[in-house]
């Protein structure tokens, strides 16, 4: 199975289908992404650009929250 798009970028990933099969099974219930067949191909996209844009918005608002915690615990061990 072929996987595009899903978390933005457009790209083609391949994957295992049992994995991910149910995950965007409920992401195609909710409108998140919409799936396409072709042969024994499914292709699977983001159902609007909105959706890629605010998934990069959490990534870089996650990604500063990590930094923020791996910055804390380092000056934790220094301070003990």
């Amino acid at each position: 199975m072929s996987r595009q798009g899903a978390l933005g970028g457009g790209a083609a990933v391949r994957s295992p289908v049992a994995g991910r099969s149910e995950q965007l099974g409920v992401l195609r219930r909710e409108g998140v992404v919409v799936g396409r067949r072709h042969a024994n191909t499914v292709t699977q996209s983001s159902a609007s650009p909105h959706i890629a844009e605010r998934l990069a918005v959490s990534r870089t608002v996650l990604s500063g929250l990590q930094s923020d915690q791996v910055s804390a615990l380092e000056r934790s061990a220094t301070d003990t």
